[in-house]
């Protein structure tokens, strides 16, 4: 029996894949394109449900990690945040009352007009917003505050003890009562602000612009106030007792019953500033430009008690711009350059004064005694300087050699020009 013949193996029918070959082919760049739509949708979904989802923004605790979170308007009392991510973090307006930020990283976050009366704030604070805020009591000792804006805030019985607020701004800010005792307030802008009661004892001011600030019954023992701009600011019943104030501008400052007591002022501005019933005898002052002197206490009484008993003093080359120095006795003084411009010398005796090249340009000097000055050079009326001319004529009286510095002696009082000598008193007119 002959082996059977193996059938030939059927070809598969390929007619339904026929108009496969003349279909376009898929592009490998389209399926790319459409799987990166997705991704990116998916991302921009996945993103905000993060940013806000109940491990992040809602969850605000000790260390929590909150940076560009936004807490508008939030009610936050209370909350301890201390070592929280804050940074750019979103506070307008919450309510921050007595909450934990010690330790908390807050670069640049957003406190405007938010309550954070009594809260905690000893942690990084750099570039923050603090306008209008009200920080009633808070607590930010030895914290970072630089460049921060406290403008309007309201920073009342604050403690803020040996903090950096260095180039911090404070216009028109309310800090009465404040501690900020050895603190950096470097080159801070503060005009207007009012310190009044402020502890401010050895706090660094160097370059701060505090025009039209408030200082009254403030404390700056031993203050740093280099270069400090204090013009029109009101200092009444301040104590700057120690203070270092090297070329302050005090121009028409305000500053009655000021403490000066061994004070240090090199070349202040003190155009036009109101010194009376000052206290306290300063340690050195130096008065004017280059030919200033320094000049020990005993002749920085101009500024003890309101620039009224400066018998002997050493003045030359003075600014004393505008200076009320009515009544004053410059008796022996030398006053050789000093700029008495504007100022009030009513009633003021010159007795023997050294007067050279003072200029007296629209200076008040009616009953003024002239007796025995030398006005050489000095800018004045030729009234005055015959009545000088007319006592060296006749020579000193004997009564006024013995009561000179010289001899050791007060000189007494001496009536102003055109007045009647007191009873018991020799007339000053020649003999």
């Amino acid at each position: 029996m002959s082996p059977r013949r193996a059938e030939p193996r059927s070809r598969p029918d390929l007619r339904p894949l026929a108009g496969i070959a003349t279909r376009r082919p898929v592009r490998i760049d389209a399926l790319v394109r459409l799987c990166g739509f997705a991704c990116l949708a998916g991302l921009a979904w996945i993103g905000p449900v993060r940013a806000a989802g109940p491990s992040v923004c809602s969850d605000p605790k000790p260390g929590a990690l909150l940076a560009d979170c936004s807490f508008e308007h939030a009610r936050l009392s209370g909350r301890d945040l201390n070592h929280a991510d804050l940074r750019g973090v979103n506070f307008q307006h919450a309510d921050l009352r007595g909450a934990n930020l010690r330790g908390a990283l807050a670069v640049g976050a957003n406190f405007s007009r938010a309550d954070l009366t009594g809260a905690k704030l000893a942690g990084n604070f750099e570039k923050a917003q603090f306008r209008e805020a009200i920080l009633i009591e808070a607590e930010g000792a030895e914290g970072m505050f630089g460049d921060a804006d406290f403008t309007q805030a309201k920073l009342d019985r604050a403690v803020f003890d040996r903090a950096n607020w260095i180039r911090v701004r404070l216009e028109r800010a309310s800090l009465t009562g404040i501690s900020l005792r050895e603190a950096n307030l470097f080159a801070i802008a503060g005009y207007g602000a009012d310190f009044s009661g402020a502890q401010l004892g050895r706090t660094f001011l160097q370059r701060a612009d505090l025009g039209y600030a408030k200082f009254d019954r403030a404390v700056l023992l031993q203050a740093n106030l280099t270069r400090a701009e204090l013009d029109h600011a009101s200092l009444a019943d301040a104590n700057l007792s120690g203070a270092y104030l090297y070329e302050t501008n005090l121009t028409e400052a305000r500053a009655a019953r000021v403490n000066l007591d061994k004070a240090v002022l090199l070349r202040p501005r003190l155009g036009g500033a109101e010194l009376s019933g000052a206290r306290g005898a300063p340690a050195w002052l130096l008065q004017g430009s280059a030919g200033g002197r320094y000049l020990p206490s005993r002749v920085a009484l101009a500024i003890k008690r309101g620039l009224k008993e400066l018998q002997g003093a050493d003045l030359r080359q003075t600014d004393l711009t505008g200076q009320d120095l009515r009544g004053a006795d410059l008796s022996y003084a030398d006053l050789s350059g000093a700029d008495l411009t504007g100022a009030n010398l009513s009633g003021a005796s010159l007795l023997l004064a050294v007067a050279r090249k003072a200029r007296m340009t629209g200076a008040n000097l009616g009953e003024v005694n002239f007796a025995g000055a030398d006005l050489d050079g000095a800018g004045i009326d030729e009234s005055y300087r015959r009545e000088a001319e007319v006592w060296n004529a006749v020579g000193t009286p004997q009564w006024v050699q013995a009561a000179s510095p010289a001899a050791g002696a007060t000189a007494p009082s001496v009536t102003p020009a055109g007045g009647k000598p007191s009873a018991g008193q020799e007339s000053p007119s020649p003999q």
